[in-house]
């Protein structure tokens, strides 16, 4: 289906990738990009030149119950874009997919054509006929990424294909946009619930999550991790129990970029920095209690580099030239 230059390898022993000499990691993502829009901003991940750049999900809006060619139509849109080819031969890709790319708006395991979009998915991504997710439901996977002497782990998860209803706004006043938070979905699925304990229990110094969804927010009534209290319960206790090292989650979804802390049960902090959107941003901001500095309401990427040397992680959203939309540095001691 691609009209474009094959991506960088990411493929290695394993899974693993190295970075040759490098005292520093940087990882850049995003999501929300509509294909019938321009999107500049991938000249400036380009221009920024990080070490791989992750698609959160939302990286074409290409809803479809009954007609897979409008998906396929969708995704022929991206990779005719200019912009687009140059990302792809330049920067190393990884990618999940949100509602719009999966097929519906808020779609979860309940969706018709979820098989054929995993297909559409996963040739347009030219992921190789030999990958584990090839065979296996869902889209998940991981990377181990070797820099500087240090290990980091990049994790890539499905939020989409095994997760059940959720709990529809009903009319008391206190519940806001569609839905209300309630415990009992299964956002992950058994088996992706088993492989993420085996696989966070894996050497490394630095562990990197990516959801669709925010995992950090505070409830906001669209679509979170908030949403499932019980489950972001679980990757919490998960976390606590699987490694003592820094974990850090990306996210995307909500067309607007912010860094947000959550802390787990022993009061471990646990950032998620979202980027939302390359080129679909919105207008609403809720309340947040999690929210750490300010919003950023323009097209944007997210960049976190980890520094070795200076044992930090650096969060950031940057704009389509360059600016910055938000700047946090924290020591990887406090995470």
């Amino acid at each position: 289906m691609s009209c474009v230059a094959a991506t960088p390898a990411l493929e290695g022993t394993s899974g693993e990738v190295r970075v040759q000499g490098s005292a520093s990691f940087r990882l850049a993502f995003g999501s929300c990009a509509h294909q019938d829009k321009p999107q500049p901003i991938l000249r400036e991940v380009v221009r920024q030149n990080p070490h791989a750049f992750i698609y959160l999900g939302d990286n074409i809006y290409g809803d479809t119950n009954d007609d897979i060619s409008v998906m396929t139509a969708a995704y022929e849109k991206l990779a005719s874009k200019e912009e687009f080819q140059m990302l792809r031969k330049s920067i190393p890709l990884l990618q999940t997919w949100d509602d719009h790319d999966y097929g519906a708006n808020d779609a979860g395991r309940e969706y018709p054509l979820k098989e054929k979009a995993k297909e559409v998915f996963l040739d347009f991504w030219e992921v190789s006929a030999d990958d584990v997710r090839r065979t296996r439901e869902g889209i998940y996977y991981s990377k181990v990424v070797k820099s500087g002497g240090k290990i980091v782990q990049l994790i890539v998860l499905d939020t989409r294909t095994f997760r059940g209803a959720w709990t529809k706004r009903g009319q008391d006043a206190k519940y806001k946009h569609r839905y209300k938070p309630a415990d009992g979905n299964n956002i992950l699925g058994k088996e992706q619930w088993k492989w993420l304990e085996v696989t966070l229990a894996k050497p490394a110094d630095v562990h990197i999550i990516a959801s669709s969804i925010q995992f950090s927010g505070d409830y906001h009534g669209f679509e979170a991790w908030a949403n499932a209290p019980d489950q972001r319960a679980k990757m919490a206790d998960l976390i606590e129990q699987q490694t003592e090292n820094p974990v850090i989650f990306i996210s995307g979804d909500v067309h607007h970029g912010e860094l947000s802390m959550f802390r787990g049960p022993s009061k471990r902090k646990i950032y998620d920095l979202t980027s939302s959107g390359i080129n679909q941003v919105g207008t609403i901001l809720e309340p947040s209690k999690s929210r750490v500095g300010e919003a950023f309401f323009k097209p944007n990427i997210g960049m976190i580099t980890i520094d070795w040397r200076q044992q930090e992680v650096r969060f950031e959203l940057l704009g389509e030239k360059g600016e910055s939309g938000l700047l946090k540095t924290v020591d990887l001691s406090a995470l």
